[in-house]
């Protein structure tokens, strides 16, 4: 017999799911979730209400089925970089949306994610890239250009806003453990 702890109220909503007024209750098995990877809860969401606004910024929109689909992109880009998978992924940008693509296509293939303030001090960041040995730094338009002024190796720069348009956005099918560490804060 498993014995489950109480859970908090707020966490209670979470594992509830969100339901629209009108909509039937759909009961959720709580320990069932807790035994999948968040990629797989998020692309079961996706399966659920792929038209239904997953993300809203001032200046952008997605739908779960737009979202889940860049960050698939953005998952097989990190595939194709990445030749150590043991070290962080670096982002730095300016667009909210971008951050939440970067962590959903980090998540999707287990990686680490490391998330630099694009208002700190140029120095801070670099320090940042170098002591958590990122060996990708994915950028978005606005935030170009990292100032560099050390001769330590820094992590392969690319913009989250020109992925290769050839990548599927199509779900990956990768077996992911779920005591792998996600993110690394400083």
């Amino acid at each position: 017999m498993v014995i489950h702890q109480q859970v908090p109220a707020w966490q209670q909503a979470i594992l509830d799911g969100c339901k629209r007024p009108g909509e039937p209750w759909v009961p959720v098995d709580k320990w069932a979730m807790m035994q999948q990877s968040i990629s797989a809860l998020f692309e079961e969401q996706v399966a659920r209400a792929p038209e239904r606004l997953a993300v809203k910024t001032d200046t952008v929109q997605l739908t779960y089925d737009e979202l889940n689909r860049v960050a698939n992109r953005l998952a097989r880009s990190i595939l194709a970089e990445q030749r150590d998978r043991t070290k962080p992924i670096a982002f730095c940008c300016t667009q909210r949306a971008h951050l939440v693509i970067g962590i959903l296509g980090v998540l999707k293939v287990g990686g680490c994610f490391l998330i630099l303030d694009h208002h700190s001090d140029p120095d801070r960041n670099t320090n940042i890239l170098i002591d958590s040995a990122a060996e990708m730094l994915y950028t978005d338009a606005e935030v170009l250009d990292i100032e560099v002024d050390s001769k330590e190796r820094l992590p392969h720069r690319l913009r989250l806003d020109q992925l290769d348009p050839i990548l599927a956005g199509d779900n990956l099918e990768i077996a992911l453990p779920l005591n792998t560490h996600a993110r690394l804060v400083y």
